[in-house]
């Protein structure tokens, strides 16, 4: 939350890129790290990596911009790991885990304990899970409707970018480039 709550580009540019680096860079650089590792294990080891977040990934609020924008991009990391084909042929698991109350809501009050049972329960199943793990302590994972709206389709370049309209010489390059 930047200074004026009731702005939430308030924060400065300085302060935005250390929240860039904490909640995006270094998710990055651990799911590289991690599957540079997965490659050196043998196929015979489960390969999970767990991210976690919170449900800023499923809506906006405001005073919670930056935190917002960490964890969507992470979560869009997870989900793109998720999609990539040579990770799914390897057997490598991603998951962006979150703890909700049983309504679904966020918490305060987070269970070390429940966390570590949930983690270890996505790292000795078999197959990739539902990547946008949400659970309840003592449940195990338990899927909230409204969440669903995050979670993005997996597509083809070709399907989504068409290289010839507005090219030179086509009817809509007259509007220009």
């Amino acid at each position: 939350m930047g200074p004026d709550p009731a702005n939430p580009v308030s924060t400065s540019l300085e302060d935005f890129q250390k929240d860039l680096a904490i909640n995006t860079v270094s998710a990055y650089a651990a799911a590289q790290a991690a599957v540079k590792g997965f490659k050196k294990l043998p196929r015979t080891i489960k390969k999970s990596f767990i991210y976690t977040g919170n449900n800023g990934n499923t809506f906006i609020i405001p005073e919670f911009l930056l935190l917002g924008i960490g964890k969507s991009s992470a979560w869009y990391l997870i989900q793109t790991m998720v999609a990539t084909p040579e990770f799914a042929a390897e057997g490598y698991r991603f998951y962006f885990a979150d703890e909700r109350t049983p309504e679904g809501k966020a918490m305060h009050y987070t269970s070390g304990p429940g966390h570590a049972d949930f983690f270890l329960q996505l790292a000795e199943q078999d197959g990739q899970g539902e990547p946008l793990a949400t659970f309840v302590r003592g449940k195990g994972y338990v899927g909230f409707e409204r969440d669903q709206r995050a979670i993005l389709p997996k597509v083809t370049i070709e399907e989504i970018l068409n290289p010839r309209y507005g090219a030179y010489g086509t009817a809509e390059a007259r509007y220009g480039h």
